[in-house]
């Protein structure tokens, strides 16, 4: 249902990742809100309304000071997730938070999440863990200076490293095949030794056993959680990978 609300009415979900948008999205966004082009998804809660989808359209609103503003108002039911879904043309970021709500409100699950979506676990699973990137990342996601693909490989990084892989992306207009092989490369100069070394390998078996590394790593930039444990006695060294489905 669309309806215009007082702006005062219209709060910030308390169930969300804090968003910060850059000064060049939130100036980007005040043009979309001249034009009445926006989409703001908020649920009603004891007179108030709380953003499901569109804080950056609240942050504008808020900078152009005005008095209402459209919105539509959804009830984070089983029964409509599809629908909320359709609503908007979502970035993954937004997406990502817009499951979070669901599940929230709902109680639900990842697996009866995905059910109900008709997607994958591990899709929802994925989606979400953008949010564990770097705000200046999810920033670029937001704005779609990157796509999704380029966020998941980035995953692997961590903290300035993954800040400073992603500037690299942007400055040379990787693709996602460049992207992933660029931070193939980077992981594997900034390796430790002790990572794959283990007291009591031969030559061959230690090549072996850095081989299933590198290929995990590779799984890895895919935006699978996948897991190893080794374990060894004095006849053989058992490898045990595990993947989610």
């Amino acid at each position: 249902m669309e309806k215009y609300v007082l702006l005062d009415k219209i709060k910030s979900n308390p169930f969300q990742p804090i968003i910060n948008f850059d000064e060049k999205i939130i100036d980007e966004t005040l043009v979309l809100v001249k034009e009445g082009k926006y989409k703001l998804i908020v649920k009603e809660v004891d007179e108030h309304y709380y953003v499901v989808v569109g804080e950056k359209i609240l942050q504008a609103l808020n900078l152009l000071k005005v008095k209402e503003a459209k919105v539509f108002i959804i009830d984070l039911t089983k029964e409509n997730i599809m629908d909320m879904v359709l609503i908007s043309e979502l970035t993954p970021i937004e997406e990502a938070i817009l499951y979070i709500n669901i599940m929230n409100d709902t109680k639900m699950t990842q697996v009866e999440l995905a059910k109900s979506l008709k997607k994958t676990q591990s899709t929802i699973a994925n989606k979400i863990r953008l949010l564990n990137l770097s705000q200046e990342v999810q920033d670029g996601l937001t704005n779609r200076r990157i796509s999704e693909r380029h966020g998941r490989s980035l995953l692997v990084l961590e903290g300035e490293q993954q800040i400073s892989a992603y500037k690299h992306i942007l400055e040379k207009k990787l693709n996602v095949r460049q992207s992933e092989e660029y931070i193939y490369d980077l992981i594997n100069r900034k390796k430790q030794a002790k990572k794959y070394l283990t007291k009591g390998f031969t030559r061959n078996v230690q090549i072996g056993v850095n081989s299933i590394n590198q290929c995990l790593d590779m799984i890895k930039l895919l935006g699978i959680e996948v897991s190893n444990k080794y374990d060894e006695n004095d006849e053989e060294v058992k490898i045990t990978i595990t993947l989610p489905k």
